[in-house]
């Protein structure tokens, strides 16, 4: 085999479906909603997949108030606290608003406080992200 050379072909995968999902992370409001409905009408099963994919916190912001408390029901009141410590006040006052007096207290003085890691308000956020995305898998709410 001297004299001859193997040449390595690299192969290139495009995932679309990561790439949807990553496009969908970005996207908010009305043109993620029509997006996902265009998508559910041919494909309701990889519609699911993508929005649950792609959901974030800020995400709960386009939800129903129903589906808020829906999902908040699970959460601890100061994991709810936590979680609101970087998001705009107009979203903290919504979420606050739909609690009970007693739970929007002491989520609103977790909220308050001082010297949270912004790694421990990611993980409060990605604690309710994730309580909404089983929520969906077991078709109790609809993300979209």
């Amino acid at each position: 085999m001297s004299g001859m050379h193997l040449e390595s072909k690299e192969k290139i995968r495009v995932n679309g479906k990561q790439q949807m999902i990553d496009l969908l992370k970005f996207m908010e409001g009305e043109e993620k909603t029509n997006l996902i409905r265009n998508i559910v009408k041919r494909n309701p099963t990889l519609a699911r997949e993508l929005m649950e994919a792609s959901f974030n916190f800020k995400s709960l912001n386009n939800m129903s108030d129903d589906k808020i408390v829906l999902v908040l029901g699970y959460v601890n009141n100061a994991v709810i606290g936590l979680a609101l410590k970087n998001s705009p006040a107009s979203f903290q006052r919504r979420v606050l608003s739909l609690l009970e007096r007693s739970r929007a207290e002491e989520a609103f003085g977790i909220l308050q406080r001082t010297g949270h890691a912004i790694s421990s308000v990611l993980k409060a956020q990605e604690k309710i992200v994730s309580v909404a995305v089983a929520l969906s898998k077991k078709k109790q709410i609809s993300l979209y």
